[in-house]
C-alpha cells in the first residue's frame, strides 16, 4: 500500500501537523498528540517528498505521527 507524499501530508495536516520546515526533498513536521491521559506529546515526521513512498517507510510515518494506521487508510 505506497503512497504518495502528497496524499501522507494532507493526512498528518488535517491531523494537527505543521510543516517547519523542509531539507532538500524531506518534509518535516511537527504536531501535538493527545492521549487517552490527556497529555500532550510533540511528535515529528519526516516525509519524502519524491516518488511514491514505500511500505516500510509509511509504517515509520505512521508510528512516529501516532496517529495509527487507521487514520492513513484511502
Amino acid at each position: 500500500m505506497p503512497m504518495k507524499p502528497k496524499e501522507v501530508l494532507k493526512i498528518l495536516k488535517d491531523n494537527g501537523f505543521e510543516r517547519i520546515r523542509q531539507s532538500g526533498s524531506h518534509v518535516i513536521l511537527k504536531g501535538e498528540i493527545r492521549d487517552e491521559s490527556n497529555n500532550i506529546t510533540v511528535r515529528v515526521v519526516v516525509v519524502p517528498d519524491h516518488g511514491e513512498i514505500p511500505v516500510g517507510t509509511l509504517n515509520d510515518i505512521v508510528n512516529r505521527s501516532g496517529l495509527g494506521r487507521k487514520a492513513f487508510t484511502r
